[in-house]
């Protein structure tokens, strides 16, 4: 980030542009106000945030922001000093009528361990990466059989998203007629495969958000299963291969988790509602922006004290 923002301030003329902007946190806006040349990151922190610092159970220090209660309308009034944000032409002033997607229907399937965790009676959240991962694994085959059973005799396209390779090759040992598309594939081989289930040859793929996950237009299917993890970026990308121009039908997502991924979940909501809210916040701030002198703190002239 600081061989980023030392560089383009050689740049006369910059635009950044993005279509997940800071969905995890807000204060990610000040790397871009900095590289922008507006107020630096520190700068905006001191501005519109408190400065926490916690430390964990091994005693590594962590420092968290909170907006100050008082300076939230401020704050997005500045961002809207150098920032737009734009969802649908409605937020410019235009007509949103031909802009509306078809519904989009979220299913969460709450799916019940066959085994406990180590010394457990029943099924509780997971605590922590490493429980949430011993949760993924030791739920492997309950959660890709409910994905299958969701796909498996709809005759429609479909895309089962999934994480782990063990996760891909079940899938697809499961599901009759889907195809994997998988990291071990070449590059040819992938290529193939994709074009073919755009093209409809293929009904069901299996493969990962980090194969597929960008740049696919798959408005000839309407329906996806995944795996809740904390990237809501990760997410959101997956939705929109099939929410997007050019899809005719409503879009069903199916959201496959266990008791002990509730976390996860819960994670992946806060983020989506928290990059919702920016985006209505800087809507509504945009025609009521004010601009910060980043130097205004020192334009008065001082006088040194006679005894210096």
């Amino acid at each position: 980030r600081a061989a980023f923002t030392e560089f383009v301030r050689t740049v006369p003329y910059r635009q950044l542009y993005t279509a997940t902007a800071a969905p995890n946190d807000w204060t990610e806006l000040g790397t871009s106000s900095e590289a922008l040349g507006e107020l630096g990151f520190q700068d905006m922190v001191n501005r519109f945030f408190h400065k926490q610092t916690t430390k964990d159970a091994l005693g590594w220090g962590r420092t968290t922001y909170r907006m100050r209660s008082y300076a939230e309308r401020d704050f997005w009034r500045w961002v809207c000093s150098w920032a737009r944000a734009v969802r649908k032409p409605s937020d410019l002033g235009f007509d949103d009528s031909r802009f509306v997607l078809p519904p989009l229907t979220e299913v969460e399937h709450m799916v019940e361990a066959k085994t406990l965790a180590d010394g457990m009676l029943f099924a509780l959240p997971a605590v922590g990466l490493q429980e949430q991962r011993e949760e993924r694994r030791r739920t492997l085959q309950e959660r890709c059989e409910m994905a299958a059973s969701l796909v498996a005799d709809t005759g429609k396209p479909a895309v089962v998203w999934c994480d782990l390779n063990d996760e891909g090759d079940l899938l697809e040992k499961l599901i009759p007629d889907a195809v994997q598309v998988s990291g071990k594939d070449s590059d040819d081989s992938k290529e193939e495969k994709l074009g073919a289930f755009s093209d409809g040859q293929i009904r069901v793929l299996v493969t990962k958000q980090k194969i597929a996950g960008w740049g696919m237009n798959w408005q000839h299917c309407a329906h996806m299963t995944d795996f809740p993890s904390h990237s809501f970026e990760g997410y959101y990308q997956k939705v929109r291969r099939f929410w997007r121009f050019g899809q005719q039908s409503p879009v069903r997502v199916d959201l496959i988790t266990t008791e002990g991924q509730k976390t996860v979940m819960a994670n992946q909501k806060r983020k989506a509602e928290q990059a919702d809210r920016m985006f209505t916040n800087l809507v509504a701030a945009m025609n009521d922006a004010i601009s910060i002198d980043r130097a205004s703190h020192f334009a008065k002239q001082q006088e040194l004290p006679s005894w210096l």
